[in-house]
């Protein structure tokens, strides 16, 4: 579908003009890059036959080209693809034909039939001569097709994409933090030692806090995050996604030493678990949008989905901290697992000084010299890091006066996210994708975990403890292949069917009076089942997709402050109303908590079924662009916007160009020609075909 469907409006020509103006330094990026490659495919060619060696068995490889991905044209890396391309693109940019040509590489092991294939071998160099086109894919992740967006080859650790992986991998470690602090503390509430120090004895004669205290310790720290997310808006505004960071390491040191100072005062402790709760939160607020901000559009989502994975590594990392300390007959069984948050944050303090601020953010405050700076320090490793640079830089340019004449005709501050239509609709998604992330009660497992089982009836609790998250972790790695197979959208929608089915099933067996040993199990198993497919969509791509719509457009820190701090706000009311629905002093309901939550998860399933878009391998200014223009939710899909349309003309005025300084066919002639190169093709790949038959 293309935007003019819609109808015109002044916002779409903004983008239009924009794109008008960069158009030629995209082109020049385009043409920059080409004249750096001219020759490196029939030399790849060459190399592909002689790796395939002698030695082999007759085989005949058939690979499709990658074509363009005018999807990733503004924050993506450039690399060498396949050399063939679509020709007929440079006669018309509106066309949604996508021819898949195909090369043949033989290997004989018969030397009687060695001249047949060297025949073969050199109509091949000879078509390479005649055709040494590069196809140019701003990171290789998603191309267009008749069908729109979809998703094409992308080689993760490439040379290219080392760097923005380097730098991701630094700013990510904060996830550790928050994993960490949610699972050692959920063993500390279960160890003898720290109840007989803080809690009180009971008429059974053993030492325990109440269930007030234990909501307290346990949900105070999500107050103190919700106090985080909010002020990082202003920090990060004021002194950029770093700045948090330094913010954040600060609240973090000064509340686990608040801490450590006491041994039997609940007040000290709780104030100590406040603050630093204000640094983890400032934490969940910058790091997935800093993520989205430097990471390449084709590994956007699965560095973006790393904050999930690094979440759940911390959580093994704590509940294994919590197993190794709980049998310390000291104050060191918890002090011990309280003092690690001092290295993790020393860990990050020193990583932020790797890591360059985003671009974004510098171009924003037209600090034009050090975003250049940063852009190269991020694309070094590209096959031609200038021309991905200037290509970038342009974008960024471009989005930033977009956002400036818009902000002119109207007033901005945190009401524009309120009054104005795309804004409101921005702040909603993001507020509703990760308040969905929550009702579905993930966070009583993440607090409580531990005690969870204790008081179902679980043996060996802190064992079950870190298998369950084992298995997140499990969930977080199986979602990057499942991600890029089906989508997000499909994704979130199928993993809430077992996950509202095990919540039920739990729910179920707590109506039992007298459970067996096994029916205990079960409910363990129930829960070990919601966790797994959590982490397999929810966990990491409700991360990803608000971080992807609040960075797009202006607002960016606005918008993902309000929508982290609503997060923190449901995670509080879930932790701190758990003791009371659960204890049996209390509402009783223990694991019939599952009746709630499961309700929770399906409300979940209709928001993204009527109003989450599929935001997967489109870049940040073409979501901006999506949401300017209105398209409803289902249509993301297979959308395409001026701003891919202009990426696509760029790399077909590119190809013409190559073409008219070789002297070789342009337009509708060129089209003919790719016809009649298939053609030759299909009989080229019978003969090689007879040959390794023969052979």
């Amino acid at each position: 579908m293309r935007l003019n469907s819609l109808g015109s409006s002044s916002s779409h020509s903004r983008f239009r003009t924009a794109d008008a103006d960069s158009s030629s330094s995209g082109v020049a990026a385009v043409l920059l890059l080409r004249q750096q490659q001219q020759g490196d495919d029939e030399e790849s060619l060459d190399r592909d036959v002689q790796n395939a060696g002698p030695a082999l068995s007759p085989t005949l490889s058939l690979s499709p080209s990658p074509h363009l991905n005018p999807a990733c044209h503004s924050s993506l890396p450039l690399s060498q693809t396949a050399r063939h391309t679509n020709a007929s693109s440079s006669s018309s940019s509106s066309s949604s034909r996508s021819p898949t040509p195909y090369h043949a590489v033989s290997t004989q092991k018969s030397v009687d039939r060695k001249h047949d294939n060297d025949d073969v071998h050199e109509d091949e160099e000879s078509e390479s001569e005649d055709d040494e086109e590069v196809n140019l894919i701003m990171g290789g992740a998603a191309v267009i097709s008749s069908k729109g967006p979809v998703v094409g080859d992308t080689n993760l650790l490439s040379r290219a994409n080392s760097r923005p992986i380097l730098f991701c991998a630094v700013a990510v470690i904060g996830a550790v933090l928050y994993g960490y602090d949610g699972t050692y503390f959920a063993g500390i509430l279960a160890m003898e030692r720290f109840l007989s120090d803080f809690g009180s004895l009971q008429p059974n004669g053993k030492f325990d806090v109440t269930s007030g205290q234990r909501s307290l310790l346990a949900s105070i720290v999500q107050a103190g995050e919700v106090v985080g997310s909010l002020a990082a808006a202003p920090i990060g505004d004021f002194a950029g996604r770093r700045g948090v960071y330094f913010g954040a390491c600060a609240q973090v040191a000064i509340g686990a030493i608040i801490q450590l100072v006491t041994t039997s005062s609940i007040g000290v402790l709780t104030g100590g678990r406040f603050v630093l709760g204000v640094g983890i939160g400032l934490i969940s607020n910058s790091t997935p949008l800093y993520l989205s901000e430097i990471a390449p559009t084709p590994i956007r989502g699965v560095i973006v989905s790393c904050w999930q994975l690094f979440l759940a590594l911390g959580q093994v990392i704590g509940a294994c901290v919590a197993q190794g300390t709980k049998g310390i007959d000291s104050s060191a069984s918890y002090r011990i697992p309280i003092t690690i948050n001092l290295g993790i944050v020393a860990f990050i303090a020193l990583g932020i000084f790797l890591v360059p601020e985003s671009p974004r953010w510098l171009v924003s405050k037209d600090r034009d010299v050090e975003a250049k700076r940063a852009l190269q320090r991020i694309n070094k490793t590209q096959i031609n890091p200038q021309a991905v640079v200037e290509a970038e830089y342009a974008t960024f340019v471009a989005s930033r006066n977009n956002e400036r004449e818009l902000a002119q005709s109207q007033k901005g501050g945190w009401s524009e996210l309120i009054k104005h239509p795309v804004e409101r609709r921005k702040f909603l998604l993001v507020l509703g994708i990760l308040a969905c992330q929550q009702i579905g009660g993930v966070q009583f497992i993440f607090s409580y975990t531990t005690t969870f089982f204790r008081d179902v009836g679980v043996t060996n609790e802190f064992l079950v403890t870190i298998v369950v998250d084992v298995l997140e972790v499990a969930g977080v790695l199986v979602s990057f292949p499942l991600v890029a197979r089906y989508g997000r959208r499909p994704l979130l929608l199928l993993t809430s069917i077992p996950m509202f089915l095990a919540l039920f099933l739990m729910a179920a067996l707590g109506t039992i009076n007298g459970r067996t040993e096994l029916q205990n199990r079960v409910i363990a198993a129930c829960i070990c089942i919601y966790v797994f497919f959590f982490n397999c969509a929810w966990g990491p791509l409700a991360w990803v997709a608000a971080s992807e719509l609040a960075g797009s457009g202006r607002n960016r820190q606005k918008v993902m402050s309000l929508g982290t701090g609503c997060f923190w706000v449901i995670a509080f009311l879930v932790t701190f109303t758990l003791p009371y629905l659960f204890d049996k002093d209390k509402a009783g309901l223990g694991p019939q908590i599952g009746w709630i939550y499961g309700c929770g998860t399906l409300i979940a399933m209709v928001f993204v079924y009527f109003f989450l878009p599929e935001t997967f391998g489109r870049s940040l200014e073409s979501i901006n662009e999506m949401l300017d223009a209105k398209v409803p939710a289902r249509k993301w899909a297979t959308y395409s916007t001026d701003i891919e349309t202009q990426a696509k003309q760029n790399h077909a005025d590119a190809d013409a160009h190559v073409r008219e300084e070789r002297g070789l066919p342009t337009g509708d002639d060129a089209s003919e020609e790719e016809d009649s190169k298939k053609d030759a093709g299909s009989d080229k790949i019978d003969r090689v075909q007879l040959a390794t038959e023969t052979a």
